[in-house]
């Protein structure tokens, strides 16, 4: 599989997201890296003025962008300790 990216059409839509977010300066944006799970895209997505982090589905996509963001938000439940560990 590859992710093929109009690059400046995603560059403009991060910063269309900024650019509408900065009318509400007391909210935080946290995306979501399901739909590109790179951490190229999180890493320009956590650069953005008011991102608090990057939410992820699976431990699996945590620990693929670990490096590239210290605030993390798993929105599934974990199921064995096992991936708690991870």
């Amino acid at each position: 599989p590859a992710l093929v990216v109009e690059l400046d059409a995603m560059e403009e839509n991060v910063r269309s997201l900024a650019k509408f977010m900065s009318a509400y300066p007391s909210v935080s944006v946290r995306s979501h890296a399901k739909t590109h799970k790179t951490p190229e895209i999180a890493s320009m997505q956590v650069q953005q003025p008011q991102s608090c982090g990057i939410c992820c589905q699976k431990v699996s996509e945590a620990v693929a962008l670990a490096n590239v963001c210290g605030d993390m938000l798993l929105s599934s439940g974990l199921v064995s300790p096992a991936k708690a560990r991870r």
